[in-house]
């Protein structure tokens, strides 16, 4: 899998210009294949909730992912962390702390 899935494109897009995709494109993306999209690797190893998660996305995105499939909750990066792991190293690389609602969310 080479990650360039319509879900991943719309991080892709994110990245480029600043916006996060709206959390209807997302879950609609999300919940191709039964779930399966929101669990595609990009070439670094990251599914889309590991990049929602670094990049600070609002809970309603992460809430979408993680529902389209709970899977994505223990799905490690290619360094071994999961996304509440990722919350907790960009609080230490972007000095922006996980909220209470996202450390409950991705602890599941």
């Amino acid at each position: 899998r080479d990650g360039n899935n319509a879900l991943m494109l719309a991080f892709n897009r994110e990245r480029e210009q600043a916006t996060f995709p709206s959390t209807d494109e997302v879950r609609l993306l999300a919940n191709a294949s039964g779930g399966e999209a929101a669990m595609l690797e990009d070439v670094q190893g990251k599914i889309c909730l590991h990049r929602a998660v670094e990049d600070g996305a609002p809970m309603d995105i992460l809430q979408a992912l993680v529902e389209a499939n709970p899977d994505t909750l223990t799905a490690k990066t290619r360094d071994g962390n999961n996304a509440l792991m990722l919350a907790f190293n960009r609080e230490r690389e972007q000095a922006t702390f996980p909220s209470t609602d996202e450390v409950r969310l991705l602890a599941n």
